[in-house]
């Protein structure tokens, strides 16, 4: 069964502010995680940071993060790829409202390769959606339609356990619109 696209509306789940440091334009903002590339890629048995493997460990640290989080604001989480130049994973999550990040921030911080956290703008050339979380309990698993069909028919990753607990993730293909289209 091939669920119909996740509809997810921007104005709900970001927040902007004058980014003084890249010519004041307006900038989304949120709390990034950093992360060192090459442990999270041994970790996840990747090879690059475009790797398919490396994306779904994210989305499974991102869930847990979620479901302990347990917001009663809509959450984006997404990732911007580390790079040769650049070899830092910067995983980020975006509300409009303020969130309590503590929960998210024990779960993320048990993975490899994680660093330091705390508010930034999320800028970069890429940025790649992993998770949306809507209240009261609707996490769901982000994939991009690609022209080889969709990733996560193949995949394995379902469910997961982590500190006793299990996880279920809703796969869901997904695109972003604006209301005044």
């Amino acid at each position: 069964m091939k669920l119909p696209k996740l509809q997810i509306d921007p104005g709900r789940v970001s927040r902007a502010e004058h980014d003084i440091l890249h010519g004041g334009a307006l900038t989304p903002v949120g709390q990034v995680f950093a992360f060192h590339l090459a442990p999270l890629l041994e970790a996840a048995g990747a090879t690059s940071p475009d790797d398919l493997n490396l994306h779904e460990l994210l989305v499974q640290i991102s869930i847990e993060g979620l479901w302990q989080m347990r917001t009663k604001h809509t959450v984006l989480v997404g990732y911007i790829p580390g790079s040769e130049a650049v070899p830092v994973v910067r995983l980020y999550l975006m509300s409009r409202r303020e969130l309590p990040f503590g929960n998210f921030t024990a779960a993320v911080s048990k993975c490899p390769g994680y660093m330091e956290s705390g508010r930034d703008f999320i800028r970069g050339n890429r940025t790649v959606p992993l998770a949306y979380w809507e209240y009261p309990c609707s996490a769901y698993a982000l994939w991009s339609a690609s022209p080889q069909g969709v990733p996560f028919l193949d995949s394995e990753l379902t469910g997961f356990e982590s500190g006793g607990s299990r996880y279920w993730m809703i796969h869901r293909e997904f695109e972003f619109f604006s209301p005044d289209a």
